[in-house]
C-alpha cells in the first residue's frame, strides 16, 4: 500500500569499531548515558571476559556476561534486556558472534554450500537487534587488512590495506550511525544517516554525543513500539521457516502468524525459503521433506537385510541412526566406515563383518586377499554415496 512518507521517532542502531585500546567500551557507555540519561536503564551484553565491569564508577549499569557466543546465545540475552525494561543496550562485542560462526562453517566442512546452515543463524541475531524495542550499541573489533598485489616487476606481493571490522561484511548497512575510533579515541563517522556527524571534524564520544542523537532519535510521530513479545514472535516464526520441509508448511506458517505479515524480515524469510524448497524439488509436486528421525536398530536390519544393495540406507540415514543410538555425538566428522561399521555391528545386521575397517590390511603380502565380502561392500558403498572420506554435514 502506498502511504506518503512521515518521519518518525526511532530507536538508535550505532556502531562504534576501533583496534584493542581504543575506547569502544567506555565511548559506548558514555552515549549510553546520554540516550537514557539514567545507567541503570543501560545493559551491556559483555563478551569481552568481564571488561564491562571495569567502568563500575560511571554509575550502576547492568551486565549480562556471555561464555557462549552463538547466535543464539546473543539472542537471548537481547530478549532479557528487552523483558527487563531496558532503553539501551550495548552488545560488546558482535566479534565473537561472527568468530562463532566462522568456526561452526569450518566444523561442517568448510564448504560454501555449509554457509546455508550458518547464515541463517547469523542473519537472526541481526534480525533480533533490528526488531529490539531498546536502543542498539555495537562494538566491533577492527584488525590489520591486507591485499596481494603485483607489482612493476609482475611479482606478488603483500600490501598493508588499513582497518578492517571483524563482522561480516556489510554489517554497517543495517547502522543508522556508525563511528569508527583511533588510538587516541577521537571518531569518525563512517556512515549518518543522521547528519549529525558525517563531514565533520573529529570528536571524542561523551556524554552530549549521546544527548544530542537521542534529540535526533525523538524529532517526529510516534513510532508503533516493537514489543519484547513481538520481537520473541519474530525470532521464533525465523526459525519455524529455517525448519519448514515444503511449501504446505509455509502457507500454514504465515497463515497463524499474521501479526508478523507487515513484518519486511519475515516476508523476505518466507520468499528465501519458498525459494530454496522449489529449487530442491523442482519437477515434481511438494512434498515434505522426508523425516530425519531415526530408525530404531530392529527397522534399520529389516531394512538394510531386505536387499542386496542395503534397502537403499544412505550415509546420511547412519549419521542420525549413530547419534539417536548414542554411537556417536558427531557422527559426520568422524571416519564414515568406521560410523557405518559401528551402525551395523548395533543393529545385528548378518554382514556387518564385511565392513569392519581393521579387516581392511595394506599389507602388501594380502595383495591377493579380496574376497567376494570386499568387493560387495565397494560396491554398496559407492552405489549409495558411502565411499566418502566422512559423512557430508
Amino acid at each position: 500500500m502506498i502511504r506518503q512518507a512521515t518521519r518518525r521517532k526511532a530507536k538508535i542502531r550505532l556502531g562504534l569499531s576501533a583496534v584493542s585500546g581504543g575506547g569502544k567500551t567506555y565511548s559506548a557507555l558514555l552515549i549510553a548515558q546520554g540516550l537514557t540519561g539514567d545507567l541503570t536503564k543501560v545493559c551491556i551484553v559483555d563478551t569481552e571476559n568481564g571488561s564491562a565491569d571495569l567502568y563500575a564508577h560511571l554509575g550502576g549499569y547492568n551486565v549480562v556476561t556471555l561464555t557462549d557466543f552463538s547466535p543464539e546465545a546473543y539472542i537471548a540475552a537481547l530478549k532479557e534486556c528487552a523483558d527487563a525494561g531496558m532503553e539501551c543496550v550495548i552488545v560488546d562485542s558482535i566479534t565473537h558472534e561472527w568468530e562463532w560462526c566462522l568456526q561452526m562453517q569450518e566444523r561442517l566442512g568448510g564448504k560454501y554450500q555449509d554457509w546455508a546452515k550458518v547464515t541463517p543463524r547469523h542473519d537472526a541475531f541481526k534480525n533480533a537487534m533490528l526488531q529490539s524495542p531498546c536502543h542498539i550499541i555495537t562494538t566491533v573489533r577492527r584488525k590489520q587488512d591486507y591485499d596481494m598485489t603485483k607489482n612493476s616487476n609482475g611479482k606478488v606481493v603483500v600490501e598493508k590495506a588499513g582497518l578492517k571490522e571483524v563482522t561480516r561484511d556489510g554489517w554497517e548497512y543495517e547502522l543508522t550511525i556508525n563511528l569508527e575510533l583511533d588510538m587516541r579515541h577521537l571518531a569518525r563517522a563512517g556512515k549518518d544517516r543522521t547528519g549529525l556527524f558525517m563531514d565533520k571534524p573529529e570528536f571524542v564520544p561523551s556524554v552530549e554525543t549521546g544527548r544530542m542523537i537521542k534529540d535526533w532519535c525523538e524529532r517526529g510521530e510516534d513510532a508503533p513500539v516493537p514489543s519484547s513479545e513481538n520481537a520473541g514472535m519474530l525470532t521464533d516464526a525465523l526459525s519455524a521457516v529455517r525448519k519448514a520441509a515444503c511449501i504446505a508448511d509455509l502457507t500454514a506458517l504465515w497463515n497463524s502468524c499474521q501479526a508478523l505479515q507487515s513484518s519486511k524480515t519475515f516476508v523476505e524469510a518466507m520468499s528465501r525459503r519458498k525459494k530454496e524448497i522449489l529449487q530442491a524439488a523442482p519437477a515434481k509436486e511438494m512434498q515434505p521433506v522426508a523425516s530425519q528421525t531415526a530408525m530404531t536398530k530392529e527397522e534399520f536390519k529389516l531394512r538394510w537385510e531386505s536387499t542386496k544393495d542395503g534397502g537403499g540406507i544412505t550415509y546420511e540415514d547412519c549419521a542420525e541412526c549413530a547419534k539417536a543410538w548414542g554411537i556417536s555425538h558427531t557422527p559426520r566428522i568422524r571416519p564414515m566406515n568406521e560410523i557405518l561399521y559401528a551402525v551395523l555391528r548395533a543393529a545385528g545386521v548378518r554382514d556387518c563383518e564385511d565392513y569392519n575397517p581393521a579387516s581392511q590390511s595394506d599389507d602388501d603380502d594380502d595383495d591377493d586377499a579380496i574376497d567376494s565380502a570386499q568387493v560387495r561392500r565397494e560396491s554398496k558403498m559407492e552405489e549409495y554415496g558411502l565411499s566418502k572420506a566422512n559423512f557430508s554435514s
